[in-house]
């Protein structure tokens, strides 16, 4: 609540990407991974469990498969 002030979206968009395909993805990157990006599967399995246990309950949340080729994400996601 702080960091927003209290606003609320009227929508999220969740693009739940499995971590197999985040991981390579991020392996195909041209940058040097940040502290974060470095961080091993099991962190990013809790990161991954933590969101999917945020969302389950609200109604606010348009899950998008990410795990889809960029342009059928960005379409799935103004549907």
């Amino acid at each position: 609540k702080w960091a927003m002030g209290g606003a609320k979206p009227n929508l999220v968009v969740y693009v739940k990407v499995d971590i197999d395909t985040a991981l390579y993805r991020l392996s195909l990157r041209q940058e040097i991974p940040t502290v974060i990006e470095k961080r091993k599967r099991e962190f990013w399995q809790k990161v991954s469990d933590g969101f999917d246990k945020i969302f389950a309950t609200r109604n606010d949340v348009v899950a998008v498969d990410g795990n889809l080729a960029p342009q059928e994400v960005f379409e799935a996601g103004q549907n």
